[in-house]
């Protein structure tokens, strides 16, 4: 258990770091007719698709069964998950035993699509990750799968699909996140949709910190987002609960930081008031 938490952490942060490969490659899977398809792999790790489960047509959930065909403890991850084009939260890992097969599950949370304005989904889309055994412990261990698209029945999508509503926070060189600011219970915790629209090149972007009346307050460690460029993501950032013994409040601001992957400049903004979050609230 130790040992698979520590790898699935590792992955994580190696994904902040490396390049998930060439963005226009991908493969394209119909959710119907393709169940049982291998969908990536490695040599010693395969990977197909068993189901796309749509009994509610806005949290999709993606089932995969990997087959561990080496002789070591194999680790599966995934945290690039699309929903038309979309990035929602879906992080995902398994450690596979030797020889065994094992179920992946990649879900999207209860009412992200919505937030994101999204009325049908056409498609789904995920990058797969892994750790090859016989490269543990090396800066060349993982591998990445090219894009893996599930399609739907709703080809008309794009149509259909309406932009998001929210308080633009920050907008330079390509790079857009707003504010969707469904929920203001800042006193016992909360999470704050974020919505990017990345026209710049690969980015990891981070809620790093937050204050609230100048006083900051604990950030989640989780709230790391990749975008890829010409993507758009909604991310949902978690705050821990704030000042329980403070009623209201008069001012929330956020600070958020980017890694570039093209040249690898780590850049930190100025703290951002969302004006949307600044009236008293009991």
């Amino acid at each position: 258990m130790k040992k698979t938490t520590a790898i699935a952490l590792s992955a994580v942060l190696a994904v902040g770091l490396v390049s998930c490969g060439d963005s226009k490659s991908k493969t394209t899977f119909d959710y119907i007719k393709d169940k049982g398809a291998v969908v990536w792999d490695t040599g010693y790790l395969t990977v197909t698709f068993e189901d796309y489960d749509a009994s509610n047509p806005l949290a999709p959930t993606v089932k995969l069964k990997a087959e561990n065909k080496s002789d070591k403890h194999t680790p599966l991850y995934t945290n690039e998950f699309y929903v038309n084009d979309r990035a929602m939260t879906a992080l995902a890992a398994k450690g596979i035993e030797a020889g065994e097969t094992a179920e992946l599950e990649l879900s999207v949370l209860n009412g992200a699509a919505e937030n994101a304005g999204i009325d049908e989904i056409g498609q789904v889309s995920f990058r797969l990750m892994s750790g090859d055994p016989e490269l543990l412990d090396t800066d060349n261990m993982y591998q990445y799968s090219e894009e893996i698209i599930i399609k739907t029945d709703k080809t008309d999508w794009k149509e259909n699909q309406k932009s998001p509503d929210g308080e633009l926070l920050y907008d330079k060189k390509g790079l857009q996140i707003s504010a969707l600011l469904d929920d203001k219970n800042f006193m016992n915790g909360y999470t704050l949709p974020v919505y990017i629209k990345n026209n710049r090149e690969d980015a990891v972007i981070t809620l790093s910190k937050m204050r609230i009346d100048g006083k900051e307050t604990d950030v989640s460690d989780v709230n790391v987002v990749s975008v890829a460029k010409g993507k758009d993501a909604v991310k949902f950032m978690t705050v821990y609960p704030a000042y329980e013994d403070i009623d209201e409040y008069t001012q929330t601001e956020v600070q958020f930081t980017f890694k570039l992957d093209r040249t690898g400049d780590l850049l930190i903004t100025d703290y951002i008031t969302i004006h949307g979050l600044t009236e008293k609230e009991s």
